[in-house]
């Protein structure tokens, strides 16, 4: 009976603990390197008292629909999107950074069919580029650095290019099938297209835009809402703190992570190193070389015309975001 009741005592405390928990919730992007940085979160590496996280996984597109919604508590956004909502009259707070380019710069590359008559960037003009997402930060980043690397016209429409938005699991078909005659792809599809063998990387935009402007740039960013936040900062900061502790898991503990997500994924465990040394990284926190790849970002898309202003990042990043 004693033992009984000594049970009920433990059940009874672990559901008032439970109860007791924020939730937070957390929208991001639809592929295997972000499944490897939460991977601690989701297996219970990383624990708190006090917060409990609901994660939701969405393709670039639905982001994008989703972010002026509030429907999510923190969600993972294109960086241009933080200014430009601001011009209509939605504010945004920056919490960390979700995509920080490599400086090999292998994961933006922009590949045609290995048997295309496409030598160089400019056989094509004309010609259709499937792209995931039109509209998003690392679309207009690829933009600026053919721009500014190549002499081309990227105005869309209207520009050297036709570039045609499709759905990510399609996106490799596209290119194979000659619906389109090139395309930049996930970070995912970017490893399987470099290792098939049946596409050519006509050129590495990322590592131009590290040779062109000496940072990391940096397409994608968590980002929170002032009112959400300020209503419960020690959620948020308690959030925080266990994105940056999982991100801290998986390079601590890399074989686990890269071989347990590498099952869920049905992908090869060769293409996380590969990943994370050459494509990109997810750092869960927001370093000064952030800051600055976010403000050129935003200068570049004034001068692009895709910003009416470029306002001072300061006023964007949360005062409690996590530095490295």
């Amino acid at each position: 009976m004693l033992k009984v009741l000594l049970a009920c005592v433990v059940a009874l405390t672990m559901a008032t603990n439970a109860a007791a928990k924020e939730r937070i919730s957390y929208a991001y992007q639809l592929d295997p390197m972000f499944e490897a940085a939460l991977w601690a979160l989701k297996n219970g590496k990383i624990k708190s008292d006090t917060v409990e996280l609901e994660l939701s996984v969405l393709s670039i597109p639905a982001l994008i629909q989703a972010m002026p919604t509030k429907q999510f508590d923190v969600i993972q956004s294109d960086t241009i999107a933080v200014p430009r909502s601001a011009e209509r009259g939605l504010d945004l707070v920056i919490m960390s950074t979700a995509i920080r380019y490599r400086p090999a710069g292998e994961g933006h590359n922009l590949f045609v069919p290995a048997d295309s008559p496409v030598r160089t960037v400019a056989d094509l003009k004309g010609k259709k580029i499937a792209v995931p997402s039109i509209g998003s930060a690392g679309f207009h980043l690829l933009r600026f650095a053919l721009a500014e690397k190549y002499g081309v016209d990227v105005k869309v429409p209207g520009g050297d290019f036709v570039f045609v938005e499709t759905p990510v699991p399609t996106m490799l078909a596209a290119l194979q099938q000659k619906r389109a005659d090139a395309g930049t792809f996930i970070l995912s599809q970017t490893w399987r297209a470099s290792v098939d063998g049946g596409f050519r990387a006509l050129a590495k935009p990322a590592k131009e835009m590290h040779a062109l402007w000496g940072l990391q740039m940096i397409p994608s960013i968590n980002v929170g809402y002032p009112e959400k936040i300020a209503a419960r900062p020690q959620a948020f900061a308690e959030f925080a703190r266990m994105l940056r502790d999982s991100v801290r898991y998986m390079r601590a503990n890399q074989d686990e992570v890269f071989s347990a997500v590498a099952a869920e994924q049905k992908i090869d465990k060769a293409f996380f190193p590969t990943l994370f040394d050459q494509y990109a990284e997810y750092p869960g926190v927001i370093s000064d070389q952030d800051r600055r790849a976010i403000a050129l970002a935003w200068d570049l898309a004034k001068k692009f015309g895709v910003l009416q202003n470029a306002p001072p990042i300061d006023r964007f990043v949360w005062k409690s975001a996590l530095s490295e």
